[in-house]
């Protein structure tokens, strides 16, 4: 592997507001769009812009770094940690989630409640979209407010604010502790009841307060989309055919990144992009599904257990890792869905497109932690940190491993690639919410008095 020359990144400032009209072109072609669902949802069609609200988007930047040449391949990413406050892209989702609650608050006059589920990273950029929308002015507890509900061992991935230091926002903005056997798995449920149930009641007797369910694929699409066009400006591709595809990698869960992108790539009327999905061996549901149309197991490779390595080895698979040890290790908590709704999608796109899914182990994301941390550095990115034990969010560290990876085994075609860098942090960039601010739930009838109890309060 040879490095780049210390080539400049090309940061893209304030995307959400250089590329509004653009999703505001897109939003409205979303608008129909309901799913079926008779929930509540605000309107998709963005609102005209005045000073207040480009102030509220303008944070968050994109940068495009270039990393390293890795077996003749140009790799750079895409840097969409740029708000520091929150260092994952969940934040432009978030910004235009709260963006809309607050539109709808501004012509109706009714209130929002938002309801969460989490595994962390979308609780903490939904949180600090909505101390945002508070503190420039935008919106105040009597207007909007959010119900996060996370997974017990999430804790240490809730970024503490003011929406948790103050006592009178930390009730109007609760973060609720599930405790539960499939925790990642069992918020989701949690939550949708929640707002199920309160959607019947608030419907009875007509209150004025909105209960929104924010984790609908659209919400994420409609802002990822953002990269799409934040790529066309920094790296601009015009190569259409199947040699020139530039291919496009991502650590995901659900890869709604990768559907948001692919998204943004047809609005400006074209399919470039192959895509790597990359994920660990606890939950590689979407790779399975590049492999075989399912989630089935059986595609696994046969791997022997090495009881002087303590490992589990094989090698006659290069998607999968050579050296694990366990078969089902769980890099970081974020990747835990098992059969996202997702995987057809995205199977089709890369069947049409091109691409492939690879699965990386923790020894392998450590055994190349100096060398990514050294590429990131050169790159101007501030890196991963010395020390392993301190890195909180694993998608960066998860995602270069399986370029790097997936390079060397002659996997890949194409001559350009593009990662993603969707989140990394530490745990001294930020302080964990402490435990007696967050509220224990242990099931969905917990849930659902909160979400009642904060109905009741804005109505």
């Amino acid at each position: 592997m040879r490095s780049s020359p210390a080539d400049r990144p090309v940061v893209v400032d304030a995307p959400l507001v250089t590329f509004y009209d653009r999703l505001a072109a897109l939003s409205r072609t979303m608008e129909s769009g309901s799913g079926g669902s008779s929930l509540f949802r605000p309107s998709f069609v963005l609102p005209e812009l005045d000073d207040g609200l480009r102030r509220f988007l303008a944070s968050p930047t994109i940068a495009l770094r270039p990393l390293a040449e890795v077996g003749g391949k140009d790799v750079r990413m895409l840097d969409l940690t740029g708000n520091p406050t929150t260092r994952t892209t969940k934040t432009f989702a978030s910004l235009l989630i709260v963006l809309r609650a607050i539109d709808h608050t501004r012509r109706t006059g009714g209130p929002v409640l938002m309801v969460t589920p989490s595994s962390a990273n979308k609780a903490v950029a939904l949180r600090d979209a909505v101390l945002r929308a508070y503190v420039l002015g935008l919106a105040t507890p009597r207007t909007l407010r959010l119900v996060s509900v996370v997974p017990e061992d999430s804790r240490e991935k809730l970024w503490s604010s003011a929406l948790d230091d103050d006592p009178e926002l930390r009730s109007a903005n609760p973060v609720l502790s599930l405790a539960s056997g499939e925790p990642a798995e069992s918020v989701k449920a949690a939550a949708l009841s929640s707002v199920e149930k309160a959607h019947v009641k608030s419907s009875t007797v007509r209150q004025r307060t909105r209960v929104w369910f924010t984790l609908d694929l659209d919400n994420y699409r409609l802002a990822d989309a953002t990269r799409a066009f934040a790529v066309e400006r920094a790296w601009p591709q015009t190569s259409a055919n199947s040699q020139g595809r530039r291919l496009h990698a991502h650590a995901v869960s659900s890869a709604y990144g990768l559907l948001g992108h692919a998204l943004g790539e047809a609005h400006l009327g074209r399919s470039h992009a192959a895509y790597l999905l990359i994920q660990h061996i606890g939950t590689p549901a979407m790779v399975l599904h590049t492999r075989d149309a399912g989630f089935s197991r059986a595609s696994f490779p046969n791997y022997t257990w090495r009881e002087d390595l303590r490992a589990w080895i094989q090698h006659s698979d290069p998607y999968f890792p050579f050296r694990v040890d366990s078969l089902e290790q769980r890099i970081d908590s974020t990747f835990y869905t098992r059969q996202p709704a997702t995987a057809k999608a995205m199977t089709d796109i890369i069947r049409d497109q091109g691409g492939f899914g690879i699965v990386v182990s923790r020894e392998e994301c450590l055994e190349r932690y100096a060398e990514i941390d050294c590429i990131l550095v050169r790159s101007g990115h501030p890196g991963l940190g010395s020390d392993p034990a301190q890195l909180r969010e694993w998608s960066l560290l998860m995602g270069l491993t399986g370029v790097l990876n997936a390079v060397e085994r002659g996997l890949v075609s194409q001559e350009q690639i593009l990662l993603h860098g969707s989140g990394s942090y530490l745990g001294t960039d930020y302080t964990a919410i402490p435990r007696e601010r967050l509220n224990p739930v242990h099931t969905e009838t917990d849930v659902a008095k909160h979400v009642f109890q904060l109905l009741e309060d804005m109505s």
